[in-house]
């Protein structure tokens, strides 16, 4: 589940933040001054957390050690954009507030819930899957024992004379 559910998380970040820095980008070409600043930060920002979960989708689909457990692991590049992504955006939803644009800061602020959502989706999904098999697993020993049981039983009953398998009944 892990090489499927973690590399689709990441790709939607990436389309998500690359659509958002799109939206930033026509921003800036409206505003002047210190908000274009702001935007061209946004913009920025956005395209590289994108280019980060990108990298990261890369690195898991081509199988270059998305298990975290190697010398090319793909783990930190995941947090490292998780960290850009946050970084870009709760000084948004400051700014948002600040400007007193409510609807603004609200649709970022649940885009950072969000984003902080699928970083623990992935944390617990790559904990999941770390733990070993159990070792007491007696399925196999089990079915063995049925197993020789079953012979033993057929064995004593060819061996073994019995009244209602003889002809005469004795």
């Amino acid at each position: 589940m892990r090489r499927l559910l973690i590399p689709a998380i990441a790709f939607a970040w990436a389309a998500c933040l690359t659509a958002q820095a799109a939206q930033w980008s026509a921003a800036m070409a409206a505003s002047d001054g210190a908000t274009q600043l702001i935007a061209a930060f946004m913009v920025w920002g956005s395209l590289a957390a994108a280019a980060l979960f990108l990298w990261f989708v890369g690195k898991s689909v081509t199988g270059t050690s998305a298990s975290g457990t190697g010398e090319g692991s793909a783990r930190p590049v995941l947090r490292l954009a998780y960290v850009g992504a946050a970084l870009m955006l709760v000084p948004a939803v400051v700014a948002a507030v600040a400007a007193a644009q409510p609807l603004l800061a609200t649709l970022l602020f649940l885009q950072a819930c969000a984003l902080g959502g699928s970083y623990l989706v992935t944390t617990l999904e790559w904990r999941r899957e770390a733990r070993p098999a159990p070792v007491n697993d007696n399925r196999p020993l089990t079915a063995r024992l049925m197993a020789a049981r079953a012979a033993r039983m057929a064995m004593l009953d060819e061996i073994t004379p019995r009244a209602s398998r003889r002809p005469g009944g004795y």
